[in-house]
């Protein structure tokens, strides 16, 4: 029997196609409803998601369950003696309760530990990616998981939300802050904190988006990695962020991905998420 493995869920936005520990890495999906039609998560062609949410548009996300968990750690306690859950941030959908929960109700051998990322996307691919890379080398998940916390503390992120009746979906901003901010056509950027949306600036233009995100990443004086994820309606010039980076950062990783479906259903389909890690 295998050591450990990995559950998440497939909002997670890997950094690398390929990385150490993929195949120990298992995803619990998303269910998506746009329109009274089911669409696949794992699409790279993303439908044409309105920019204002608007309840006759019929879009529903659910994550997966406390019964979805436990029927994935009953099946992987076959092949594994530890299983570590790693959820996206807990402020933004209620997975690692759920990840919880089904831990608490779990009667299996395999030891099950929990933990919350306080990030999403890019950022929780890379948590995910570091914590495979150390079981795939033969460390226990106690030590995994204390390492992961440690980790956490060097990932930062920034997103621009331009449609803001996502995020008050979400409940991270009252609807009267979300028919303003998309009346006035400006552009709030948010920085992630702890696991929260907090604000950070406003932007006109792409131009001076991406102004702010070199603002943004020249406040580390070491970089490990940065992730660009962009949605389908909305983009920036990154050729010019990633030779900036790789000017300043000698050796850093730089990588320009879609945003996938279930964070372009979370903040928006012309969202901009930056997610950068520090050494």
């Amino acid at each position: 029997m295998a050591a450990a493995c990995i559950v998440t869920d497939n909002s997670v936005q890997f950094t690398r196609h390929s990385f150490i520990g993929r195949d120990l890495v298992f995803l619990a999906p998303f269910r998506i409803s746009f329109q009274q039609k089911e669409l696949d998560a794992s699409s790279s062609s993303l439908p044409q998601l309105p920019k204002r949410l608007t309840p006759a548009d019929e879009l529903t996300l659910t994550p997966p369950k406390r019964d979805d968990f436990l029927a994935m750690f009953d099946e992987l306690c076959t092949k594994y003696g530890s299983i570590l859950a790693i959820s996206m941030s807990s402020e933004f959908s209620p997975v690692h309760g759920s990840m919880q929960a089904a831990a608490r109700g779990y009667k299996g051998k395999a030891d099950i530990h929990v933990v919350d990322s306080t990030t999403v996307g890019a950022g929780l691919g890379a948590v995910v990616q570091h914590a495979a890379e150390m079981l795939h080398r033969g460390a226990n998940l106690s030590h995994v998981e204390e390492q992961l916390r440690a980790y956490t503390h060097h990932l930062y992120a920034q997103a621009a939300c331009p449609n803001l009746s996502y995020l008050a979906n979400l409940g991270q901003i009252a609807e009267s802050q979300a028919v303003l901010g998309e009346y006035l056509e400006v552009t709030p950027v948010f920085a992630l904190e702890e696991g929260r949306l907090l604000p950070a600036t406003k932007v006109k233009n792409n131009a001076l988006l991406l102004e702010n995100f070199q603002e943004f990443i020249d406040e580390f004086d070491r970089i490990d990695q940065v992730v660009i994820s962009s949605g389908a309606g909305n983009s920036i010039d990154t050729h010019i962020l990633k030779e900036h980076i790789q000017a300043d950062y000698l050796g850093a990783y730089f990588a320009d991905l879609p945003l996938n479906l279930v964070n372009a259903c979370l903040f928006g389909p012309d969202a901009i998420w930056i997610s950068a890690v520090d050494r």
